[in-house]
């Protein structure tokens, strides 16, 4: 299983539009075959700061999903939205827990 955590801030002021062109990446994701979780959380100790967490059967899976349109077309949309540049960890684990 891979686990990743994106940070993302955004400006301000495209908080309205992230949100909007968050809701299509989420959905399309969470219909992929192997994917387990994705979800979006706002930061509650710092303005304008998600955490998008996901989790994902293998990586060959995530692989498929980084290379999906829907993904690219995220990442298009949403880059002048970032403040910053993306802070991506991926974590792997072998662990059946859930």
């Amino acid at each position: 299983m891979l686990i990743v955590l994106a940070q993302i801030k955004i400006k301000p002021e495209t908080k309205e539009e992230f949100l909007k062109i968050t809701k299509p990446l989420i959905a399309k994701s969470r219909a992929e075959p192997g994917c387990i979780s994705y979800s979006l959380y706002e930061s509650t100790e710092k303005e304008n700061a998600y955490m998008m967490v996901e989790q994902w059967r293998s990586e060959e899976i995530f692989d498929k999903h980084v290379a999906s349109d829907h993904f690219k077309s995220f990442g298009i949309a949403g880059g002048p939205l970032f403040a910053e540049e993306l802070d991506i960890k991926i974590y792997k684990t072998d662990c059946e827990c859930q």
